[in-house]
């Protein structure tokens, strides 16, 4: 649905509006019809969602894994990720300590 939004957005900005189609979206009145209200609610929607996950991506940015049969298991994070439970250098690996991997940030 987004990308249906995105597309319309350049028309709009692209484009001199000529009318409307009469159909699924528009009446013969030329007036939106109920499933339009509809998409442009998923719409709404799913643009607050990408913001709040931008959001998130902010506050807790990824971790990188890797994984080698000589070294194991490493995960670390870059310096902006912050943890309140672990100081520990972002170049340490605990690989060969425990099968599960341990987080680094």
């Amino acid at each position: 649905m987004l990308t249906l939004q995105n597309w319309l957005s350049f028309y709009e900005k692209n484009y001199e509006f000529v009318g409307r189609v009469i159909g699924r979206f528009y009446g013969e009145d030329g007036l939106p019809t109920p499933e339009l209200a509809q998409v442009e609610a998923v719409i709404t929607r799913g643009a607050e969602a990408g913001r709040r996950a931008l959001e998130e991506k902010r506050k807790f940015p990824p971790c990188n894994a890797e994984w080698s049969s000589s070294r194991g298991s490493r995960l670390w994070c870059s310096p902006e990720r912050a943890s309140p439970t672990s100081a520990a250098p972002a170049s340490e690996s605990h690989a060969g300590r425990s099968a599960i991997p341990q987080l680094l940030c």
